[in-house]
């Protein structure tokens, strides 16, 4: 998983490789940040599982990204990525 914050732009990306399988499935979320409007981060199994959630609103409404798994996240870039995400949100 990846995240970055470029410009006037809001992408992340998800690569899911399934053990024994060859075949990948990658999910890659784009949106300005003028249309970025909130997460949620959603904790299972003790907080051993994590998932972010996008939510944006644009001219046509409100739209969900699917939730993608932030659990390998090391700690650091974690705290990183929310508080990239709370400065795009006060902004």
């Amino acid at each position: 998983s990846f995240f970055l914050g470029n410009n006037d732009m809001l992408t992340g990306g998800y690569l899911n490789i399934p053990l024994g399988v060859f075949i990948s499935n990658c999910i890659v979320l784009s949106s300005p940040q003028a249309y970025f409007f909130d997460y949620k981060i959603k904790k299972q199994a003790w907080g051993l599982l994590k998932t972010i959630q996008f939510e944006i609103k644009t001219p046509k409404g409100m739209f969900k990204y699917p939730p993608v798994s932030i659990s390998l996240f090391p700690k650091k870039k974690e705290e990183r990525l929310i508080k990239i995400l709370e400065e795009i949100k006060a902004s």
